[in-house]
């Protein structure tokens, strides 16, 4: 009823006319469109319109108040959603603001913004969508981007693969951006990096955040790791270097700073003579062990 009511208003009336018989009494009921009805009259009631703002009627004959009653919402159809999405993107090629158009239609300006995203989806993949060859969730997926190229790329790999789900299609948008969640965005700081002039897209549908450059991100992790208190009191501890990476793998480990390898080799004269020494301290300390235990174990109840 809240959209209905702010839909009035801001049209400034209804747009479709209600139907109603004669009454004894010399008034009018109400036989289809009560909903528009009721919204019409608590805009009255507070004020929004005057108690004689015109209402548009189509007076029939009382014997027909059922039928048209069963007529507006039996033979009601619903919209395909493809038709609604590019009702909403006409609002906005209008000139209409998003809070308008969520003012007009009762909805909040985040649910516009879904709206107008999903109608700017690719004209080829729309077509799909009304062919129901792509589900709403996987439309949601490629309207994360508002490049139709990139869109229509991500469909056609991800439907080549084993499935094609809204998962999939977001991995494959995002393959050149790094997430916001992930741990060097998290230390950058998403705001860090829009204020440096870094790009940032926003899934209206999944509520992530995905940096458009990743390099820029990483270099700019090293910059703050370079300014911190840790690295100052580490370069002044006297090292010979010292160097800022934000990732490091075992191949990097391997190749840049390797480790050395052990190898057998054998024992000097007086090294075998020691050795020799301990392997018979610790067979005498077993076997003591041993005579022990089975001394323990023969006087045992």
């Amino acid at each position: 009823m809240l959209g209905l009511k702010s839909t009035i208003q801001a049209m400034g009336g209804l747009l479709q006319n209600l139907v109603v018989v004669a009454a004894p009494d010399g008034a009018y009921e109400v036989c289809a469109g009560g909903r528009r009805w009721t919204a019409l009259g608590l805009l009255i009631d507070g004020g929004v319109f005057a108690t004689d703002h015109p209402v548009p009627c189509l007076v029939i004959p009382a014997e027909y108040a059922h039928h048209a009653s069963m007529i507006e919402n039996i033979g009601r159809k619903a919209m395909h959603p493809a038709d609604v999405f590019a009702s909403y993107a006409r609002l906005r090629a209008e000139g209409w603001a998003v809070d308008a158009i969520a003012a007009a239609h009762g909805a909040s300006e985040k649910a516009v913004k879904k709206l107008l995203a999903l109608g700017e989806v690719s004209p080829v993949l729309m077509d799909l969508f009304r062919q129901d060859k792509i589900a709403l969730e996987e439309m949601q997926a490629l309207a994360a981007v508002s490049d139709h190229g990139r869109q229509e790329a991500a469909w056609k790999a991800a439907k080549q693969g084993y499935y094609h789900r809204p998962s999939r299609i977001r991995e494959l948008l995002a393959e050149t951006e790094l997430r916001g969640d992930s741990l060097v965005a998290r230390y950058v700081t998403v705001a860090a990096y829009e204020k440096a002039g870094g790009n940032v897209r926003r899934d209206l549908f999944e509520d992530n955040t995905y940096l458009d450059d990743p390099e820029q991100v990483r270099a700019m992790a090293v910059q703050k790791m370079q300014r911190s208190k840790l690295a100052k009191t580490v370069a002044g501890e006297g090292w010979g270097w010292m160097e800022h990476r934000v990732e490091l793998d075992y191949s990097d480990r391997k190749k840049l700073y390797g480790e050395i390898q052990q190898s057998n080799q054998e024992p000097t004269k007086a090294q075998a003579k020691l050795l020799n020494s301990l392997t018979k301290k610790i067979d005498d300390a077993e076997a003591k062990m041993c005579e022990s235990a089975q001394a323990e174990m023969a006087t045992a109840p």
